[in-house]
């Protein structure tokens, strides 16, 4: 499955808050159909800046401008009504992958590196 231009690997950013579904990048990166994808989440106190690099690209390039953190924290999460439920037991972040398509694509996660300060 593809484009016209025979892409098939996007990188798209997708934020879920307050049970809406919300595609961030207004237009998907198209990424090189073969070869490592390098992706990067910077963290700097209440933003986030995400990048990501391919085997072809010089450096790291940006994907979207800076996200609001404060949603990765448990206690983002709402009862079903507007109300939000304490829950706190901290911020979260891990590495995960969603094929919307339904046809069983697949991410092989070869490391994950975390540098606290």
């Amino acid at each position: 499955m593809g484009d016209d231009d025979g892409h098939r690997r996007w990188l798209q950013l997708v934020r879920c808050a307050g049970f809406r579904y919300e595609e961030v990048l207004e237009t998907p990166i198209a990424l090189p159909n073969t070869g490592l994808i390098r992706l990067r989440l910077q963290w700097e106190r209440d933003q986030l800046t995400f990048a990501y690099r391919t085997e072809a690209s010089p450096g790291w390039l940006p994907a979207g401008g800076p996200q609001a953190a404060h949603i990765l924290s448990d206690d983002f999460v709402r009862d079903g009504s507007d109300r939000y439920r304490p829950a706190f037991a901290g911020a979260m972040v891990g590495v995960a992958c969603q094929d919307l398509t339904g046809l069983g694509w697949s991410a092989d996660i070869r490391r994950l590196v975390y540098r606290g300060r």
